[in-house]
């Protein structure tokens, strides 16, 4: 049995932890749900490995915000 197989969804709490299940889910192929909350401001997006991924839409990890 493969450790990532199907869709992925992530919930994780910072960008480090993300752009590694970007990267395996890319070199996978498989698509994953990413969604993430903060303060007043939330996001969901359906990354499709070979169309969009994390890593196209930031070029950089964000800082962390004081």
């Amino acid at each position: 049995m493969e450790l990532l197989e199907g869709i992925v969804i992530d919930g994780l709490d910072n960008f480090e932890a993300r752009m590694i299940v970007n990267k395996v889910c890319c070199s996978k192929r498989l698509p994953f749900v990413h969604g993430a909350v903060e303060g007043f401001e939330g996001r969901v997006m359906t990354v499709l490995p070979g169309h969009a991924c994390l890593k196209c839409l930031y070029a950089k990890i964000p800082s962390k915000k004081s």
